[in-house]
């Protein structure tokens, strides 16, 4: 029953976003990725290929270092990436490492026989979540090495409820379970999964690499000049408003750099007027005029994890919506961070939050008290040294999974 109504809502969805398409960008680009797949996946002559599947962009940084490490060690081998979602997708659509970037077809036995047979993988690697029951159980049928990266699972996960025990079939499909947390591989073994090992979330091994050489900006090093930056990254609405106290407060002292979500024209212009006369975008301003603004947009993609090199304080987006984004690219620079009420699903904030190393905030009011408390050098020293331990202590989970593909499945 539970796999007829998982079929019945998938070609709902899938109807409803060819709807969506008519009026939403996003879903247009949804759709418009998926059109001619077949056609576009046999003119890409692929061999030897490993199938990376990441949700969006976060998860792809998660599976970065894996694959530039198999990359460097089997030149040979063609990378073929795949994405559910188109800010995942047109972001990372000409990826330099791969040798096929996909949007995935949607579910359906048909398509995930099609994509396979076409594909033909010697390795799949799937990130952390997007799990998708025809595609899982038709790898096992082939005997294709499946192997998940950074997985976290949750007791209200409907996979290990009466009505999700179909989607039990399909995470058995994993040849190996690489987990963040105990709880997790606790959780899988109560419910009869064998094949786990806990290793660190890889973007551990991402955040680190980019903090031993960020790119230089120059411009964000000028507007910076000679007072503290607070850097606001991955930004909604919600986010704004909740900053937008902190920064009319501080407007004279600190120096603000927002970089949204969105950055199309409308959402441009509207968070320009929230800000203030005072504020300029990053890719209309000159060096030389830098100087005179406060609030700098950051209206690119790109720049941000380079820009947190810059920063004293930071404040992670997403937190009033479906939840955080990447917060470790800004902690491994060991400054106070900051983000909204949901962070719930994220392993290193639960971990940071326990250490007291970063700061979950409702509102507005709190986001003032917190940065007020971590504006003392004695705390920022504090935060620094529980930052450092804590990234240091979490490297290394790319080369223990890479140990485990050369032993068994490469």
């Amino acid at each position: 029953m539970g796999k007829l109504l998982y079929n019945i809502i998938l070609q709902l969805y899938h109807w409803g976003i060819r709807v969506a398409s008519f009026f939403n960008p996003k879903a247009k680009q949804w759709v418009e990725g998926r059109k001619d797949w077949q056609q576009a996946m046999q003119t890409a002559q692929l061999s030897n290929v490993v199938w990376v599947h990441s949700a969006s962009l976060g998860e792809f940084e998660q599976a970065r270092p894996l694959i530039e490490k198999i990359k460097k060690d089997r030149p040979e081998k063609d990378i073929v990436i795949s994405f559910f979602s188109p800010s995942g997708y047109e972001i990372r659509k000409n990826y330099p490492l791969a040798s096929k970037v996909c949007y995935l077809p949607i579910d359906s036995q048909q398509n995930a026989q099609a994509f396979l047979d076409l594909l033909n993988p010697s390795l799949i690697i799937w990130i952390k979540y997007d799990f998708w029951y025809h595609y899982l159980v038709e790898s096992q049928k082939r005997h294709i090495p499946l192997i998940l990266v950074a997985g976290i699972f949750r007791p209200n996960q409907f996979y290990f409820k009466s009505y999700g025990r179909f989607m039990q079939e399909a995470l058995n499909a994993f040849t190996q379970m690489f987990v963040q947390n105990k709880s997790s591989f606790d959780l899988l073994q109560q419910h009869q999964f064998q094949q786990i090992q806990i290793a660190p979330d890889t973007r551990f091994d991402r955040v680190y690499q980019n903090a031993q050489s960020p790119q230089n900006i120059p411009i964000v090093e000028k507007f910076k000049f000679n007072k503290p930056l607070f850097v606001a990254g991955s930004t909604w609405d919600k986010d704004i408003e909740v900053l937008l106290p902190l920064i009319k407060q501080y407007q004279n002292e600190i120096q603000f750099l927002i970089a949204p979500h969105e950055i199309n024209e409308g959402a441009m212009r509207s968070l320009q007027e929230k800000l203030g006369p005072q504020t300029l975008r990053f890719t209309q301003v000159k060096e030389q005029d830098v100087k005179v603004a406060n609030v700098l947009i950051l209206d690119t993609i790109g720049l941000l994890s380079a820009a947190y090199q810059y920063a004293n304080f930071a404040y992670i987006g997403g937190g009033f919506g479906k939840g955080i984004h990447n917060i470790l690219e800004a902690a491994v620079f060991e400054i106070p961070v900051f983000f909204g009420p949901k962070h719930q699903k994220f392993q290193e904030a639960k971990d940071l939050l326990s250490l007291n190393a970063v700061f979950a905030v409702q509102n507005a009011k709190e986001l003032l008290t917190y940065f007020e408390a971590t504006k003392t050098a004695e705390k920022q020293k504090e935060i620094k040294q529980k930052l450092a331990k804590y990234v240091a202590n979490n490297v290394g989970g790319t080369q223990q999974i890479y140990e485990y593909l050369t032993k068994n499945v490469l």
